[in-house]
């Protein structure tokens, strides 16, 4: 089941489940712009996860299993040696293990006709599991704070004008191509 992270409509964008979060309130004109910050948004989250972790370092040689028959856990000794993990310290963004966060973000066009578009990041990873990392709130209560959604929102808030002005250009450029090709064909006629 998908979890929306952050939602993008013509108005701004809005984090979904971050306490605080301000949204970024600003006009956003059309689906190739909301496109546009949908994309970078989930670039920067992904760039996030995507870091070596800082803290300490291991190799795991055992792994606990579900027992498919009777349901009890069983240990035993994983066969290939996976290369070492580097675990991220409190504050920073999970370190990457397997990447199943990483390869769950990705966004959707929503919502898209003449009276706007509107675009939704999310994860399709177990969102308890997204929330206890990012708050630092869970099952396991030594488990600190590993946020990656606020830092990505922030950067995005912060190059979201930039966005927007860019996709403009790109709206304006494309509409003096397009009215500039009506003309030609027009006085061709004539």
């Amino acid at each position: 089941m998908a979890r929306v992270i952050f939602e993008i409509d013509a108005r701004g964008i809005t984090a979904l489940g971050l306490r605080g979060a301000a949204p970024w309130r600003g006009l956003i004109a059309d689906k190739d712009a909301i496109t546009r910050v949908a994309v970078r948004g989930v670039d920067i989250i992904k760039d996030l996860l995507d870091q070596r972790g800082t803290g300490r370092s291991y190799v795991t040689e055992w792994r606990t299993s579900l027992h498919p028959s009777s349901g009890g856990y069983y240990v035993h000794p994983i066969k290939k040696r996976r290369p070492e993990h580097t675990a991220s310290v409190p504050g920073a963004p999970p370190a990457r293990d397997y990447g199943t966060l990483l390869s769950s973000i990705n966004f959707s066009i929503t919502k898209s006709g003449p009276d706007g578009a509107e675009a939704a990041i999310f994860t399709t990873d177990d969102p308890a599991k997204v929330f206890a990392l990012e708050e630092g709130i869970g099952p396991t209560p030594a488990l600190l704070p590993r946020p990656f959604m606020r830092p990505g929102f922030e950067q995005l808030k912060r190059e979201m004008p930039d966005l927007v002005s860019r996709s403009l250009r790109a709206s304006i450029k494309r509409e003096a191509r397009t009215f500039r090709a009506r003309l030609k064909r027009l006085f061709r006629r004539r």
